[in-house]
């Protein structure tokens, strides 16, 4: 595997006590870590980068909506009735749904949590005059 050199910048902070510090870009170089300076002078602070490595990252796409796709993996996993908490968590999570997504999900569904214990079911809500009780599980 060919390892690829990367430019690193190392920049000062703002600061309101000294003259105006100036960035240095380097280039790190594989495989020995060999440090080569590129350029100095670089009048841009470590604020500067910030700002731009968060603009790079707000154009990477539309972000996920995880609790979304949790919800309608819960509607799919109960549309043909009640199912076991223990056993929908399992294959929630095993899509790859963290604990507090499903929660979530869960919440915004109306999903209610019937029994107590290892007998605790999911049951979706049919309409407003559903009025299962809910308990914290």
């Amino acid at each position: 595997m060919t390892e690829i050199s990367r430019t690193v910048f190392f920049a000062p902070i703002p600061s309101n006590v000294c003259i105006d510090p100036t960035a240095i870009s380097f280039l790190i170089v594989p495989p020995d870590g060999r440090v080569d300076v590129v350029d100095v002078d670089i009048v841009k602070t470590g604020d500067d980068f910030e700002a731009t490595q968060r603009q790079a990252n707000s154009k990477r796409g539309p972000k996920t909506d995880k609790v979304g796709e949790c919800a309608e993996q819960i509607v799919e996993l109960l549309k043909d009735g009640d199912a076991q908490a223990s056993e929908m968590m399992e294959s929630l999570k095993a899509e790859g749904f963290g604990t507090s997504t499903i929660r979530e999900a869960k919440k915004q569904l109306g999903v209610k949590s019937i029994g107590k214990g290892t007998n605790t079911l999911w049951h979706l809500p049919t309409d407003s005059t559903d009025s299962v009780v809910e308990n914290t599980d």
